[in-house]
C-alpha cells in the first residue's frame, strides 16, 4: 500500500512538473519549455526528456501554461508583433520618429548620470564641466535605452526619434549633475572663505 501511494505521490509531482503548449486546434503537448524564440518555441516531450529537442511554430500555439501556473499568450504576441510590423510598414517617417520620441519618454532612464557629475565636477570642477558638455550629446549605448520593442527598433526613422529624446533625458540630467557639484563646490569655498574672514578678524 505504501509503494503504491509513493508512485502515485511521483507520478502527481512528475505530472505538476511540466509545461504544457496549447495549440490553437486545441491539442495539447505536455513539455519541458526551453526557449521561446521569435518565430518558434524548443521543447522536450514530457514522455522523452532525453530525446531531441522539438520546434513548434509560435503561429499555430495559443498560450503556454508553465509549471509555475504562469501562462504566456503567445496568441496576442503574435497579434502585437504583426500590429508593429503593419505600423512600420505603413507608417509615415513622421510618425515613426513622433513614436520613438514618446516610448523614450516613458521608457528611458538616464540612471546615474546626475550622481556621476555631482561627484566629478566636486572632485575636479573644471574637468567634470568639460567632460560633461562633451558628452552631452553623445547617444547612449543600445543596451542601455530600454527601448519597447525589437520589432519597432528595426525602423531607422523611430530609432532616430527614440535617440533623440533619450539624449535629450541624459544631456538634462548631466546638466543636472554639473549645476548640483557647482553649487556644492561654490558653497564650501563661500563657507571656507567665510570662516578665513572671521578668524583673520579676530
Amino acid at each position: 500500500m505504501k509503494s503504491v501511494i509513493f508512485l502515485l505521490l511521483v507520478f502527481s509531482l512528475n505530472t505538476s512538473a511540466q509545461d504544457t503548449i496549447v495549440q490553437k486546434d486545441g491539442k495539447k503537448i505536455s513539455s519541458f519549455v526551453l526557449y521561446v524564440a521569435k518565430d518558434s518555441i524548443l521543447y522536450k516531450r514530457t514522455d522523452n526528456p532525453r530525446g531531441r529537442d522539438l520546434h513548434i511554430a509560435k503561429a499555430d500555439v495559443r498560450f503556454i501554461k508553465y509549471k509555475s501556473q504562469r501562462i504566456e499568450n503567445i496568441d496576442s504576441m503574435m497579434n502585437v508583433s504583426a500590429y508593429i510590423k503593419k505600423t512600420i510598414s505603413e507608417g509615415s517617417p513622421e510618425k515613426l520618429y513622433s513614436m520613438g520620441r514618446v516610448d523614450a519618454q516613458k521608457n528611458y532612464r538616464p540612471m546615474g548620470y546626475t550622481g556621476h557629475y555631482t561627484l566629478l565636477c566636486m572632485g575636479t570642477l573644471f574637468y567634470g564641466i568639460v567632460h560633461g558638455i562633451h558628452n552631452m550629446d553623445v547617444a547612449p549605448r543600445d543596451g542601455a535605452l530600454n527601448y519597447p520593442s525589437k520589432d519597432l527598433w528595426t525602423s531607422k526613422d523611430y530609432k532616430e526619434g527614440y535617440t533623440d529624446r533619450a539624449v535629450e533625458k541624459k544631456r538634462r540630467a548631466i546638466k543636472k549633475g554639473i549645476w548640483i557639484g557647482e553649487c556644492t563646490v561654490g558653497f564650501i569655498l563661500g563657507g571656507f572663505f567665510t570662516l578665513a574672514a572671521l578668524s583673520a578678524l579676530e
